[in-house]
């Protein structure tokens, strides 16, 4: 496993690394083969459920630490809110996750 410093520019490579990671785990939890290879263009919010999203955030935020050492949270009201979350598409997401990373 890389280690990603938290002060690095954002790393896409690496946090989408993360984000499949998490993605193929909860796809075997979850029984939902189609998780593991989704586009980079998918809807995220719009094909798990509240909890899945929970899920997801708290999945996402432990293979940061592992990756960086460092916590770093993801949560906030953005990535919850229906019409803004960067859920809402794949790459979204994973550019999200570089940037926390970024910005530790």
């Amino acid at each position: 496993m890389s280690s990603i410093s938290p002060s690095q520019t954002p790393d896409l490579a690496a946090a989408e690394a993360i984000v499949r990671r998490v993605l193929a785990n909860l796809s075997a939890e979850w029984s939902r083969d189609d998780l593991a290879t989704l586009p980079l263009d998918h809807d995220l919010f719009t094909e798990i459920d509240s909890f899945a999203v929970v899920e997801l955030l708290l999945q996402t935020e432990t293979e940061v630490e592992n990756a960086t050492g460092a916590y770093i949270p993801l949560a906030n009201d953005a990535v919850l809110d229906a019409d803004k979350s960067p859920l809402r598409e794949l790459r979204q997401w994973i550019a999200y996750v570089a940037g926390a990373i970024a910005h530790g």
